[in-house]
């Protein structure tokens, strides 16, 4: 069994806001560990991404904002507390040492007003491993469903997720490839 460790931007941002009681915007901006996290796998701007995720992230209560001259000043709610806590819980993912000739895919219609919880998800997707097979279509070679209904379940999405599993899909040798099976 290998262990899986990556880290959600979410979760390094939320911890790094409650390291503090408060936390300014531009200590998290000038933040050297969440300016690199941001900006891994886009040509956006990471502070562009850091400030969208704040407000995300005041939006879904999970850290409170207030000003001080001209300064946002922002610190972690008891709903953030718990998201990190819960975090902890799902840091790891155990992944098994040989393959089952079995595809696991996992898809979902997670409505707009759930998108902090939709990029939560499709990060998790990411940090395990999964790869794109479609538009919200996401493929890996292992089963992990235990581990993403639990994940599901923490963020309120279950009702939005299907779960499939394919003895054989095309381009098989391609998908083998891409997982080094």
């Amino acid at each position: 069994m290998k262990p899986m460790h990556k880290l959600n931007k979410t979760t390094a941002l939320l911890r790094k806001i409650s390291t503090k009681d408060i936390s300014s915007e531009s200590s998290i901006l000038s933040d050297p560990g969440l300016l690199e996290l941001f900006s891994w796998h886009t040509s956006r701007a990471p502070k562009a991404r850091i400030k969208d995720t704040l407000r995300l992230l005041v939006k879904d209560q999970l850290i409170s904002q207030g000003s001080l001259n001209n300064e946002a000043l922002f610190s972690i709610t008891p709903a953030g507390k718990e998201r990190l806590t819960r975090s902890d819980i799902k840091s790891s993912v155990t992944l098994p040492d040989r393959w089952s000739n079995r595809w696991h895919f996992v898809t979902y219609q997670i409505p707009a007003q759930q998108k902090v919880a939709r990029n939560a998800f499709i990060l998790e997707l990411k940090r395990i491993g999964f790869l794109r097979y479609g538009p919200a279509l996401w493929i890996f070679p292992h089963d992990l469903t235990p581990h993403l209904k639990k994940f599901a379940a923490q963020e309120s999405l279950s009702d939005h997720i299907e779960y499939i599993r394919a003895d054989s899909i095309t381009n098989q040798k391609k998908w083998q490839k891409q997982f080094k099976l």
